[in-house]
């Protein structure tokens, strides 16, 4: 009887987590067979990294959550542990912009939004009748419906419309890249709505959940990041080493998934060939995914699930032409500000390996969900908008001596309003008609880093468990 075969569909962070994961098994006896299936002709999906004249350059993401563990537990599986690197102190202050003025996020908040009555009221952020919105929402009592609702009604219900627009919306929509008034409130921030029920205010409940995370920290307090210092590209490359054991295609795309009569799948490819296997791990994007299968009511609930998009736009200097002192971490643009930069990280102060020390580098992020008429613009221009921006808000008017624009195109997805239930009605048509595969990745479960490694390796075990009923 040969071996069951196990294909990992897509070569992102979290059909690589899936496929080392698997290695690992079969490594510990496990009697499988392993094909990794990549599109493009190099892995990594949306993390890159440029190393150019000692400079460390993100095209994607630029580090990942230290709280949530799955990506600390790979680096050190990976034997990468010497080379994590925590922000610098000097990253402790971030900034809001407001009327194109920086001003710093005060202490005592959770997210961006002010958590206690004394900040609220010291806000210069807010007008005095923002102010007694917000603070409401003490005496407010549980007004949650049983139903899902956006992160925007949510907020504007407990904390009033302004300080959604000017502070909130900033920093909690920034995660997904999206509108706060079409995110789902159960996918993004469940927290908020289990802290109204049980506190009966945001604010209380936001007191008392940051009070016991800081209790359940000991020790000196650690940087809630962590990167690199070669790069996140530095996974990727351990990642692709250790799996020189496995089958891998690149450059090769999967068209079909269909089921054949000896019970288990058949993957027609972009090359003409076919592969039988006995377990599908599919790690692309929803919209990717969707194409993939005949199954209409299956498809037309992956093409729910909305994409935006985003360019990076990343700026060198040289320190003695750049005369802004750059003490924090970056600033972030509210919606309503109408610039075209939403957010802005100062690298070379948050991470301070990018550039050695010797240059500035300022990395700027352009688009939002709805709107990314941006990116089709040329990067010259996109460059031109986003210094004088930087003009605008900061003072600088130093050129910078190189840049780099990096466009991801329908490369967010949306958590919005209904996604869970969504998640589940797709859950439930896989375990019915699709014994054996598993979709999963950033559009499902987690945008981060993190929770991409995680939904690999849980994928993977499942598959296992999978073919193992099959013998």
């Amino acid at each position: 009887m040969s071996k069951p075969h196990i294909a990992v569909i897509g070569g992102g962070i979290t059909g690589l987590s899936a496929a080392y994961t698997l290695l690992q098994a079969q490594q510990a006896g496990a009697d499988v067979n392993i094909t990794l299936i990549e599109k493009a002709d190099c892995l990594g999906g949306k993390i890159g990294t440029v190393r150019a004249d000692g400079n460390v350059i993100e095209s994607g993401a630029d580090s990942f959550l230290a709280r949530k563990p799955a990506a600390l537990e790979l680096c050190q599986e990976l034997g990468l542990t010497d080379q994590l690197v925590e922000t610098s102190p000097l990253a402790a202050k971030t900034f809001l912009v407001h009327d194109l003025q920086l001003h710093p996020f005060p202490s005592g908040t959770y997210m961006g939004i002010p958590m206690y009555e004394e900040v609220i009221r010291d806000t210069d952020l807010l007008t005095q009748e923002g102010k007694h919105r917000a603070l409401e929402d003490f005496t407010m009592s549980d007004q949650s419906p049983l139903e899902d609702e956006s992160l925007g009604r949510f907020l504007t219900r407990r904390l009033g419309r302004e300080m959604v627009e000017r502070i909130a919306e900033a920093v909690v929509s920034g995660i997904y890249g999206g509108h706060a008034d079409q995110l789902g409130l159960l996918a993004t921030f469940p927290e908020f709505r289990t802290l109204e029920q049980e506190y009966g205010s945001l604010l209380l409940g936001l007191q008392e959940y940051t009070k016991k995370a800081r209790e359940r920290i000991r020790g000196p307090q650690q940087s809630a990041f962590r990167s690199l210092k070669n790069g996140l590209q530095t996974i990727i490359d351990q990642l692709e080493k250790e799996l020189e054991a496995i089958h891998m295609l690149r450059g090769v795309a999967v068209s079909h998934i269909e089921e054949d009569i000896s019970h288990g799948y058949q993957l027609s490819l972009s090359t003409g060939d076919s592969m039988h296997v006995d377990a599908v791990i599919v790690t692309t994007p929803a919209f990717v995914t969707a194409k993939m299968f005949k199954h209409k009511p299956l498809t037309a609930l992956l093409d729910q699930i909305p994409y935006g998009s985003v360019a990076i736009v990343t700026l060198l200097f040289d320190a003695q032409h750049f005369q802004v002192t750059l003490e924090g971490s970056g600033f972030v643009v509210p919606r309503i500000e109408q610039t075209t930069i939403t957010a802005c990280t100062w690298l070379s102060s948050k991470w301070p390996h990018s550039t050695g020390g010797q240059d500035v580098a300022l990395r700027c992020f352009v688009g939002r969900s709805d709107d990314a008429s941006i990116l089709l613009e040329t990067d010259d221009m996109i460059v031109e908008r986003v210094l004088d921006d930087l003009h605008k808000i900061m003072g600088s008017t130093a050129v910078p001596k190189r840049t780099w624009v990096n466009r991801w195109e329908s490369s967010m997805p949306q958590y919005t309003v209904g996604h869970l239930e969504r998640l589940h009605m797709i859950e439930d048509i896989i375990a019915s008609d699709y014994p054996g595969v598993m979709i999963t990745g950033a559009a499902f479960r987690g945008v981060g880093i993190p929770d991409c490694i995680a939904q690999g390796k849980k994928a993977a075990l499942q598959s296992l468990e999978f073919v193992k009923t099959k013998l």
